[in-house]
C-alpha cells in the first residue's frame, strides 16, 4: 500500500467529554503517515484548551479556531484548504474510529478505483456503550437513484480523494447546508462523475444519542427538502425524483401524528 499523507479533517464545536477518547482513536491508527485538521468553531465549554494540550503532544495535529460559530460546512472547509494530503479522511469530534480504518479504507480506494470509499458505522448510545447489534450500513455500488430515498454513504466514515473534493469546491456554505451538507455535497460529486463505495466492516463508531433526534427541527426538514431538490436536479433525475424532495416533511408529519396519537392512548 502506498505510504501517501492522509489529512484527517474534524470539524470540533462543545464535545469537551469526547476529545480525548475520540483523538486517541486517530493517534492510534495502524496507518500512521496522517495529519490531523481541527477547527474549533467557536467552542463555549472547555473544548479549544483541551484541543491545545493535543496540539502539543502530537506534532501532526494542526488547530484552528473560529472567531464565532460558522457550523460545520464552513469549518470542514477550511481544514480542507489547509490539507496537503491525497486524501481526506472525515471524522466527527464525538465518534470514534476502529484501529485499522485508514488501511482498510484506502486499499479498498486503491484496490477498486473510485473517488471515495465509506464504511458501515456501529453505534455509541447515551451511556457510551458500543452497540454492533443494529449496524448503519449501505449497499456496496451506489448509484445515482439511491440518492432519491436518502444518503447512500456514511458519511462522516468517509474516505475521499483530496482532488475530487477540490473539484466541487469543498462542501457548499448555505442557510440549508447547516444541516445536510454531506448529502448536498456526496450529490454533487456524482453529478461530475465521481463514484464511491461502500465495506461492510464497521470501522466507525457513531454516537447515536438523543442529541441527534433534537436537532431534526420542521426548519432542518425544509432545508432538506431544499437540498433535496437541487441536488435531484444536478443529477438530471428530478423528474422521477420530484415526490422524493418532500420525503422529509412526510416523515416529519408521520412522526408527529404518531406521537399524537400515543399521548392521546396514555390520556385514556
Amino acid at each position: 500500500m502506498k505510504n501517501e499523507l492522509i489529512s484527517v479533517i474534524i470539524a470540533c464545536y462543545n464535545a469537551e467529554l469526547y476529545i480525548d477518547e475520540c483523538l486517541d482513536s486517530i493517534i492510534t491508527q495502524s496507518y500512521s503517515n496522517i495529519e490531523i485538521i481541527i477547527c474549533d468553531d467557536a467552542s463555549t465549554d472547555g473544548s479549544y484548551s483541551i484541543l491545545e494540550k493535543w496540539k502539543i503532544k502530537d506534532s501532526r495535529i494542526i488547530l484552528l479556531r473560529n472567531e464565532k460559530n460558522l457550523f460545520q460546512a464552513t469549518s470542514r472547509n477550511s481544514c480542507i484548504n489547509l490539507a496537503k494530503g491525497k486524501y481526506i479522511l472525515i471524522h466527527d469530534i464525538d465518534d470514534l474510529s476502529a484501529g485499522n480504518r485508514i488501511e482498510v479504507l484506502l486499499s479498498n480506494l486503491l484496490k477498486n478505483n473510485v473517488s471515495f470509499v465509506s464504511s458501515s458505522m456501529a453505534t455509541i448510545d447515551d451511556q457510551g456503550k458500543v452497540s454492533y447489534d443494529k449496524i448503519l450500513k449501505h449497499k456496496k455500488w451506489p448509484n445515482k437513484y439511491d440518492f432519491l430515498w436518502n444518503v447512500p454513504f456514511n458519511h462522516p466514515a468517509t474516505l475521499f480523494l483530496t482532488d475530487e473534493i477540490n473539484k466541487v469546491n469543498g462542501y457548499r456554505v448555505d442557510k440549508e447546508t447547516k444541516r445536510g451538507e454531506d448529502y448536498d455535497m456526496f450529490m454533487r460529486l456524482y453529478s461530475i462523475g465521481a463514484k464511491g463505495m461502500n465495506v461492510d466492516e464497521p470501522l466507525y463508531l457513531y454516537r447515536l444519542d438523543s442529541d441527534n433526534y433534537k436537532r431534526r427541527t420542521f426548519t432542518a426538514r425544509i432545508d432538506e427538502c431544499k437540498i433535496r431538490y437541487k441536488g435531484f436536479k444536478k443529477l438530471n433525475i428530478l423528474i422521477i425524483g420530484f415526490p422524493f424532495v418532500f420525503k422529509p416533511l412526510l416523515v416529519h408529519f408521520t412522526k408527529r401524528f404518531i406521537e399524537f396519537i400515543m399521548k392521546l392512548l396514555r390520556i385514556k
